[in-house]
């Protein structure tokens, strides 16, 4: 009826993704630049390891593309690396971290025959032949698993093979959970490539080693670097995007559009970030791409986040944890994952802000679409009654009226705007409204809430730092208001009675 057919089940995105994700320990690349000085804190620090350590796990963490497997190719195939270990060992893990398929991988790359579906008990009897006495360097190459019981049964499996002391295992990941779990070292956190380090890269990927240089396609070029943001993937991505265009316009499409929406393949930045993405569970992923809403390199208040997050319902409580607690884990995990950088903590050891790479906002707003909105000027607002989230900059009057047309908004968000809002009539048809943040808005004196009553869905609201003296009775007819932030209102007088 429903004229279905049979077919073969097919991975999901996330599979798909790990497929072309494969590495090899051999070098591709013509010359790498700005880790130099990486790869020698790494290769000392393996070299130097602790003569009674027979398993020690050195960890190199970073964001998606910017150049973990390139840094262990540059430490595996160094000189004294290859007189220092007996061994050398290469393995690609990405999503599958059984305990048999990692001795299966160790076992062939160490050029290991293995036939058959042997049980456990006789791989690990063949990994001890091919460890046992030997000093072996062990690469573990792009690790998500968080699994602390599969990692120590391999770890133990390794050390029981009576290799010699001062054998190691060098792992890379993006998060830095694993890290954490894994390492028994300080993890080598992988720095973003400097502007002159990432023009090279991208020079060499533009122009080739040879070929003279376009005086006006360089001053573009450069303008088009700065997109990149020192991820090393974005600079390869764009360089070769551009290598065998020599038209001043194709440079200025690339200079001007934003990076999702220029032609893509499998070596981009877009599924190299989207894995990240994807590896995420659901409920993460949508906290995540919410970050849109902020400004692009904001310093994001991680209190004021998370009650975006509640008013929109994006976390609840489960079990015994409160939804406050909830919505904490979400940030630890996504600071685990390198989502969020520049992270400040307090006295206590909390997170208290952090901001997010230019490249990961992209991605944010590419998920989210047109549901999530910033102005900045009186350009009009493209596709109104799409967006549910919306972050007002220094706009004129007429565009937050105009903005206060959008029936389905959830959140309006202010940030610093230069336009005096005498009262609170303009936002009256936001009946959906959720999220209301005004926090630092020229608030002219007394804020009447004339039209509060029509705000019955609205569960977070932010006057901090205005000029409010006064906040109606009306006010508590906000019956599902969760938070209300007067932080810094040196004018304020009186509250509500009730």
């Amino acid at each position: 009826m429903f004229h279905l057919c049979e077919r073969i089940a097919t991975t999901d995105k996330k599979a798909e993704l790990m497929e072309w994700r494969q590495t090899s320990s051999v070098i591709t690349q013509p010359e790498i630049y700005g880790r130099e000085e990486d790869k020698e804190r790494v290769v000392q620090a393996l070299i130097q390891t602790c003569d009674t350590e027979r398993a020690a796990v050195h960890t190199i963490v970073g964001l998606g593309g910017l150049g973990k497997t390139t840094l262990a190719q540059l430490v595996f195939n160094d000189d004294r690396i290859k007189k220092h270990f007996d061994l050398k060992i290469w393995v690609c893990v990405s999503e599958d971290f059984s305990l048999k398929r990692m001795i299966k991988a160790i076992l062939d790359s160490a050029s290991v025959s293995v036939s058959g579906n042997l049980d456990i008990d006789p791989l690990q009897k063949k990994l001890q032949q091919a460890l046992q006495g030997k000093r072996y360097l062990l690469v573990l190459d792009d690790i998500w698993s968080e699994d602390q019981e599969k990692w120590d049964r391999l770890k133990n499996s390794l050390v029981a093979c009576g290799s010699k002391v001062g054998s190691s295992i060098l792992v890379t990941t993006r998060l830095t959970k694993v890290a954490s779990i894994m390492g028994t070292l300080p993890p080598h956190d992988l720095s973003f490539l400097s502007v002159e380090d990432c023009w090279s890269l991208f020079k060499q990927r533009a122009f080739g080693l040879d070929e003279g240089e376009n005086v006006e396609l360089v001053a573009i070029g450069k303008e088009i670097v700065k997109k990149c943001k020192g991820l090393t993937l974005a600079a390869k991505s764009l360089g070769g995007l551009l290598r065998f265009k020599r038209e001043e316009r194709e440079w200025l499409y690339v200079k001007d559009n934003e990076i999702w929406t220029l032609p893509q393949d499998e070596n981009s930045i877009l599924p190299a970030l989207r894995l990240s993405y994807l590896n995420l569970p659901l409920k993460s992923r949508q906290c995540f791409s919410f970050c849109a809403i902020f400004p692009k390199d904001a310093e994001i208040e991680k209190d004021e986040l998370v009650h975006l997050w509640m008013a929109n319902g994006f976390v609840s409580s489960e079990g015994t944890m409160t939804v406050e607690d909830v919505a904490e884990e979400i940030i630890s995990e996504l600071c685990w994952a390198s989502f969020f950088q520049d992270i400040e903590k307090d006295y206590l050891g909390k997170v208290r802000c952090f901001k997010i790479h230019d490249l990961l906002h992209d991605l944010a707003q590419y998920v989210m679409g047109d549901v999530c909105c910033t102005v900045n000027d009186e350009m009009p607002i493209e596709h109104p009654k799409r967006i549910r989230h919306l972050t007002m900059g220094p706009c004129a009057r007429n565009q937050i009226i105009s903005a206060c047309t959008f029936r389905s908004l959830r959140t309006f968000h202010f940030r610093q705007t230069n336009c005096a809002l005498a009262s609170t009539k303009i936002l009256g048809p936001l009946e959906s409204l959720r999220a209301l943040d005004l926090g630092y808005v020229n608030v002219l004196n007394m804020l009447h809430f004339s039209l509060i009553t029509h705000f019955k869905h609205l569960r977070y609201l932010n006057l901090s730092g205005t000029s409010i003296q006064t906040l109606t009775e009306s006010t508590s007819s906000l019956c599902n208001l969760q938070v209300l932030n007067l932080s810094y209102c040196r004018s304020l007088r009186r509250l509500p009675a009730i």
